[in-house]
């Protein structure tokens, strides 16, 4: 076989039947109304909603009864501190809830081995109603408090959009739940601020420095790397089965022949065709197609919270190395250490 035969037969070919008939992907799929409709009257949605407001109001009613007036004066704490500290409790909570099972999803089983595309694991929808559930009950909480952080902001309302849209399509699940994966910095983060908060590091500073040095290592192993992991578990899990998973998946007719190596090369000894492994230009072009055949606002928010969790990601990891470094030059670390 000449070398620009082998190179022709080393490409992915896909044939498509144009004349075949094709059903739309959003056909079965209920209207906006009718999904928002659905979605609050879901169990998985409603019952952890209603855990977070009453843990909430507990977490409220709680730091009211035991601080007195005079602890709330002496400690500087304004209406919007009280609220931030009750938050602290259904945040952790929830954090627990979404990270651990995806944890266990995406490194500890083969939920998503192969098929990134289009694998839905159940344990995945329900943490994507509890990270529904907080959110919205997280944005009613930045509300009230007012002057949040932009980049505060932009995580919950671009995941908002993704989990809601994730739970309608169910397809591209690899990403949000990857990016679940990340709440379980949220425990240490809230330890951190209600150590800052009720002047205890001073009082405890070998705990809040360990704390600093764990939130370091779970945002160097749960968030810096998790938009190159998302990217690169897309490219290598990508193969000659994603197109025919994809059509199927949003009911789309096509007639798909995808090979590689154009069926495969004979090895000399006759023991049948031989394939070679896909190149980085065939996975490349195999994800393209699949995007085509996805329903374009799936794709286009899965691209923007990958590459948009990816940033803030990335910059908050620089803050919590910059915290752990400045702590180290203090008279408190001096003292402990």
């Amino acid at each position: 076989m000449s070398m620009r035969s082998q190179q022709q037969a080393a490409a992915v070919d896909v044939h498509v039947d144009l004349n075949t008939p094709k059903k739309s992907p959003a056909t079965d799929k209920p209207t906006t109304v009718e999904y928002i409709s659905e979605v609050l009257k879901k169990a998985d949605f409603l019952a952890p909603l209603s855990l977070f407001i009453a843990l909430h109001g507990v977490g409220d009613l709680l730091i009211r009864r035991t601080l007195s007036p005079a602890d709330i004066a002496a400690l500087k704490l304004k209406n919007s501190d009280i609220l931030n500290i009750a938050e602290k409790l259904p945040s952790t909570l929830a954090a627990l809830l979404v990270s651990i099972p995806a944890i266990r999803l995406v490194h500890f089983t083969e939920a998503f081995k192969g098929d990134v595309f289009t694998s839905y694991p159940p344990e995945g929808d329900r943490g994507l109603g509890i990270y529904l559930a907080f959110t919205l009950y997280d944005v009613w909480v930045f509300a009230v408090r007012g002057r949040e952080h932009i980049s505060s902001w932009i995580h919950h309302v671009l995941g908002l959009l993704g989990a809601a849209l994730e739970r309608q399509y169910k397809i591209l699940a690899f990403n949000p739940i990857v990016a679940l994966t990340s709440e379980i910095t949220v425990p240490v983060s809230n330890l951190l601020w209600l150590m800052q908060r009720l002047h205890m590091v001073e009082k405890y500073p070998r705990v809040y420095y360990t704390a600093l040095i764990l939130r370091a290592v779970l945002f160097t192993i749960f968030r810096a790397p998790n938009f190159i992991y998302m990217v690169s578990q897309m490219i290598l899990q990508t193969n000659e089965d994603t197109l025919r998973r994809v059509n199927q998946a949003v009911g789309i007719n096509e007639s798909v022949d995808i090979s590689a190596n154009g069926g495969g090369m004979s090895s000399p000894n006759g023991g049948g065709s031989k394939k070679k492994p896909l190149s980085l230009k065939d996975r490349l072009r195999l994800i393209s197609l699949a995007f085509k055949r996805l329903p374009f606002i799936v794709v286009f928010l899965s691209i923007l919270n990958v590459s948009a969790f990816g940033v803030l990601n990335a910059y908050w990891t620089t803050l919590v190395f910059k915290a752990l470094t400045r702590f180290r030059n203090t008279k408190a670390f001096t003292a402990a250490f």
